[in-house]
């Protein structure tokens, strides 16, 4: 059986988990095989040599050069990578940040264990991931961040292996909350709280997360945010897209469906780290 496919805009379908096959070094059985032809990552769309690339077909006249031409002119670019260069675009033309913002962040800055760190905790809904990420506001003034990210084995989610790391981050750093949304976290919150981490509850809401991705976005624009580059990390940030809401807008999921909750949990923990309370003003009196 051959099967052809376009590429699409979600890594954890079957073709998109077949296409990382190659780079993740998983063995593929010998009566099957994949091949995929893509244009280079980041080229420019009217590159005529990434056409070729992408396109064996126009070395084989069995496709026009003219009519690459009229689609690179006609099309939006998130259709033209997709359909034309063979590139897997994140999202249907959504997008959270300005393309190339995150990747301007990437640092070798480490967290330090000297000054407070703020955790996140993002928890799994059926088929998502269950992500960890802790930060600091560091000595240089950006806040760097740094993510544990769990897959579901089948169905099942290994949950004492996450409360025991959030142990561990506790003994490593000096940990000044572990925020938490109460409705899929609480019965670990209670465990942990017991053995004396600093649990915060941070509920979803749009009154918490319309302000937190506001923060987390001005961070990443400006430059204040500094993450080490892990791909896994990378894809759940980008992955996410705005949704608007009375209130203003929060990160989502998309069209696209691609697991976030990375994203989620950055926002949780960057909000906690730079948290300003409200200044408590008290009375003064003074003297004739």
């Amino acid at each position: 059986m051959i099967w052809v496919r376009c590429v699409g805009n979600c890594i954890w379908r079957v073709s998109g988990l077949l296409r990382r096959v190659p780079k993740t070094g998983v063995a593929v059985e010998e009566r099957s095989g994949f091949w995929s032809w893509e244009s280079p990552e980041g080229c420019d769309i009217d590159d005529r040599e990434a056409w070729h690339t992408a396109n064996p077909n126009l070395a084989e006249g069995l496709l026009d050069i003219e009519d690459m031409e009229l689609a690179c002119g006609l099309s939006g670019e998130v259709e033209f990578r997709r359909y034309r260069l063979g590139q897997w675009v994140r999202s249907d033309g959504e997008s959270w940040l300005p393309k190339g913002a995150w990747q301007a962040c990437e640092s070798d800055l480490e967290i330090d264990s000297a000054l407070p760190v703020f955790v996140g905790i993002d928890m799994a809904l059926r088929r998502d991931s269950i992500a960890v990420v802790w930060c600091q506001v560091g000595a240089s003034g950006r806040v760097v961040a740094r993510s544990k990210i769990w897959f579901p084995d089948g169905e099942l989610y290994d949950v004492a292996g996450v409360e025991n790391f959030l142990r561990e981050l506790h003994q490593t750093f000096t940990c000044q909350e572990f925020a938490y949304d109460p409705a899929f976290f609480q019965r670990s919150a209670e465990a942990l709280a017991d053995d004396g981490l600093p649990m915060v509850e941070f509920p979803q809401s749009m009154s918490r997360m319309v302000p937190a991705c506001g923060n987390l976005y001005e961070l990443i624009v400006s430059g204040r945010l500094a993450h080490n580059g892990d791909p896994t990390f990378t894809d759940q940030v980008l992955s996410a897209t705005q949704r608007q809401t009375d209130r203003g807008w929060r990160l989502s999921k998309g069209k696209s469906k691609r697991k976030i909750d990375a994203s989620i949990a950055l926002t949780m923990a960057t909000d906690r780290a730079t948290f300003k309370g409200e200044e408590v003003l008290t009375p003064q009196f003074y003297g004739d």
